[in-house]
């Protein structure tokens, strides 16, 4: 009985020096492999959501340039300084229908003199649609307190398609007098797409405003635009700053979903120009999947290590 025993003794300690260095080892690799897939996700996140910030405000900046333009080019517009009849000038309407044809992602635009008259060019139509007519009416009369006016994103239906649109406006401004005002409105399905394309693999990224309102999301299915984002703990976050953020942030947050929370990991990076955010955020069961799978599995051929020890020794003994 007492040689059994002892050789119980030596068996388990001989278990321990063999199995815990490798258990020690195991977990300190697990713990290596998780830190590094923490830190591959948050470059991922910050890569997505800063290279899509910039995208946008690229975008942004293009076509305020074009409004720029514009209203260079119609300083040498005759139908500038014809009283009573706006801009009607044949080469005006040429160079609007130029700039329509020159970019994919403008599908109308328009100027109208201090009155509200004026001439348009594009492939939509302004008159059957009540938000271009109501945000145009709105720009109008920013123009006319000389501000630049610049709409939330909406859908909008064209030929079976639909698509969020942007209207920019900005006032016309002679001699310290309002003369008017040009618009273009944005297709900024482009955007979408891009977004679409950076959500796979169980990340979601999306764009809200200021307010954290949604203004572009690729899963229309189950957002809507101008939807309230203020209960993710992300969205939060970039609110938190009041419109003074600089750069980007990760964190790790709770969801609320319905009557559960979901662990997550996001980040948010700001566009400064419109004030609005891209978000990225991710289930963390999702994102450190792998780390999970390596887990289990090592426990699993640990406790299977063991036994298997245990049962050789007590048969060869």
């Amino acid at each position: 009985m007492k040689r059994i025993r002892i050789l119980y003794v030596i068996l388990a300690v001989l278990v321990l020096a063999s199995v815990g260095p490798l258990l020690f080892y195991a977990l300190k690799t697990m713990d290596i492999n998780r830190r590094a897939l923490e830190t591959n996700e948050i470059l991922l996140q910050n890569t997505i959501t800063r290279s899509v910030a910039e995208e946008i405000s690229i975008y942004n900046d293009t076509f305020h340039q074009l409004l720029d333009n514009l209203d260079h080019l119609l300083m040498l517009q005759p139908g500038l300084s014809q009283p009573g009849q706006g801009f009607q000038s044949a080469g005006l309407r040429t160079t609007l229908e130029d700039m329509v044809a020159s970019s994919r992602h403008i599908i109308y635009i328009t100027v109208l003199d201090a009155q509200g008259r004026g001439i348009q060019a594009g492939n939509y139509s302004a008159d059957s649609d009540p938000f271009l007519v109501r945000t145009l009416d709105r720009a109008f009369a920013a123009a006319q307190q000389r501000s630049e006016f610049q709409s939330d994103p909406v859908l909008i239906s064209q030929s079976q398609d639909l698509f969020p649109a942007m209207l920019i406006a900005r006032p016309i401004i002679r001699n310290d007098q309002f003369q008017g005002m040009m618009a273009v409105v944005l297709n900024l399905q482009s955007l979408v797409d891009r977004l679409k394309s950076s959500s796979t693999n169980g990340l979601e990224a999306f764009v809200v405003d200021r307010a954290g309102s949604l203004v572009l999301t690729p899963n229309l299915q189950n957002n809507s635009l101008g939807q309230n984002m203020n209960s993710s703990p992300i969205v939060k976050m970039f609110l938190s700053w009041k419109g003074t953020v600089k750069g980007a942030e990760t964190s790790e947050f709770e969801l609320p979903v319905g009557d559960r929370e979901i662990a997550m990991v996001g980040t948010y990076s700001p566009v400064q120009s419109l004030g609005w955010a891209v978000i990225a955020q991710k289930q963390r069961a999702l994102a450190y999947h792998a780390v999970d799978e390596i887990e289990v599995a090592s426990w699993w051929w640990g406790v299977i290590a063991v036994l298997t020890c245990l049962a050789l020794s007590y048969f060869l003994t």
